[in-house]
């Protein structure tokens, strides 16, 4: 099966000033971080323009991500959208453009690049959200419960006596 991010720009190589239009919806199993995942289809939406050097791919990435809630440990579930505007160069500077190889550019590259670093690190439902009661394990979001604070460590019962003045 032929990959659906990977696309033939031999008349954008050939001539200068071409304009393509690109729309691709497909599935990127692979987009994931330790902590959130993109569910479903990937939309790359824009145009490839031919100039002297390449082709710069100027597109909309957008999706949605789904994720744990790290406090309460719920479903969080996000769209994203971000533009990306990138070069592709037969001879790329890494770090800095694509490759263009065989008349191709593969847009995978700029589609991880962008959404990756964009993925919470930290998931959370809400702001606000109170978490699962460390004692009873109650989502405080829902129902409050009757369990005391955890006593402080009396290992560090000596800082409590600490007074500092403002000078």
């Amino acid at each position: 099966m032929p990959d659906p991010f990977r696309l033939n720009v031999a008349d954008c190589v050939r001539r200068a000033g071409i304009r393509r239009d690109v729309c691709i919806v497909a599935p990127m199993p692979e987009l994931r971080s330790a902590t959130a995942s993109v569910d479903g289809d990937v939309t790359v939406v824009g145009h490839v323009d031919g100039i002297l050097e390449g082709v710069v791919a100027t597109v909309e990435v957008s999706g949605r991500y789904t994720a744990e809630c790290s406090r309460c440990l719920s479903e969080v579930a996000h769209d994203f959208s971000f533009p990306v505007r990138e070069f592709f160069e037969v001879r790329p500077i890494e770090g800095e453009t694509y490759p263009l190889q065989s008349d191709e550019i593969d847009l995978t590259p700029i589609v991880r690049d962008t959404v990756l670093p964009e993925l919470p690190v930290v998931p959370l439902c809400r702001l606000e959200c109170l978490g699962l009661c460390a004692t009873c394990g109650v989502d405080r979001n829902e129902t409050s419960c009757e369990c005391r604070p955890d006593e402080p460590d009396p290992r560090w019962a000596a800082l409590g006596s600490l007074t500092f003045t403002d000078t």
